[in-house]
């Protein structure tokens, strides 16, 4: 697969292989088989998921549900949108790269769609430099191989998450994909808080639930700026939930978090699985 990849373009290696997932091929199959057949969600016809970004011992359970209710769609191509964790830039950040590869197989960028959302603005951007970097994508790269193995990507990095940055993103997604709704998946790559104290980690994931819930994408950005909140990914949610032709069906699929696995209840990161189906007009 890399070599094939090597020979048509620029590729993304995988780095987090062995860390945050298994590094062999067959158990990684396994892994993800286990994980969606364990999982209590039903397999749905989910637009957009809400999906963590942590390792597969700690979150895959959740990421696990997240796909499965979108596993009933005919899925061409995955767009993932995901935030930039070390200084992010205050652009959006697309990549160079034809290829993503995953211990699975490589996976085709779809260049004509990074051409369309780049001519939406100046401060979208092509740099392979934050993708090389970040792991948010990556997690996600496996299940999408697995579950829609002829489906193509669109990964996006979202610099600062501002009300601009959202605004741009979201109307970009729009008018590029307004007309591939039925074969387009938008998976969300976000933790619900950063490492926080287990009484403040609740608290916020609280507060960003219910904006979720009430589909109040304004008041997200508004809860980052002041602090209310600290979710990595809170611009990337924003932006979908944004959608002004959309009207979405929020369903909680299931919830998590660290301390479950490593018992450090001062140091703590929350996660949903979230699915957001479309609603017939």
């Amino acid at each position: 697969m890399a070599t094939k990849a090597q020979e048509d373009g620029k590729i993304r290696e995988y780095i987090f292989n062995g860390i945050f997932y298994p590094d062999d091929e067959n158990e990684l199959t396994s892994v993800i088989q286990t994980l969606i057949k364990s999982s209590k969600a039903p397999k749905g016809e989910s637009l957009a998921i809400i999906s963590p970004h942590a390792g597969y011992t700690i979150a895959g359970n959740l990421i696990a549900s997240a796909f499965k209710s979108a596993m009933k769609r005919n899925i061409k191509t995955v767009v993932i949108i995901a935030p930039i964790h070390n200084d992010p830039p205050n652009e959006v950040v697309l990549p160079e790269s034809k290829y993503f590869l995953t211990p699975l197989g490589s996976i085709k960028v779809n260049h004509d769609y990074i051409d369309e959302l780049s001519s939406c603005s100046n401060a979208i951007i092509c740099n392979d430099i934050p993708h090389l970097e970040e792991h948010c994508i990556e997690i996600q790269l496996p299940f999408i191989k697995y579950l829609f193995p002829k489906a193509d990507i669109v990964p996006i990095l979202l610099g600062n998450p501002t009300m601009k940055n959202i605004k741009l993103l979201s109307n970009a997604l729009q008018l590029t994909f307004k007309a591939l709704y039925p074969t387009t998946l938008f998976v969300i790559s976000a933790n619900m808080t950063s490492f926080l104290n287990s009484e403040e980690a609740k608290k916020e994931f609280d507060v960003l639930l219910n904006l979720i819930t009430e589909k109040n994408w304004q008041g997200i950005p508004e809860a980052y700026s002041r602090k209310k909140i600290s979710s990595c990914g809170s611009g990337c949610i924003a932006t979908v939930l944004s959608f002004n032709n959309i009207d979405f069906d929020i369903k909680i699929l299931e919830n998590g978090s660290s301390d479950q696995f490593d018992k450090d209840i001062d140091k703590i990161v929350m996660y949903s699985a979230i699915s957001m189906i479309q609603k017939e007009q």
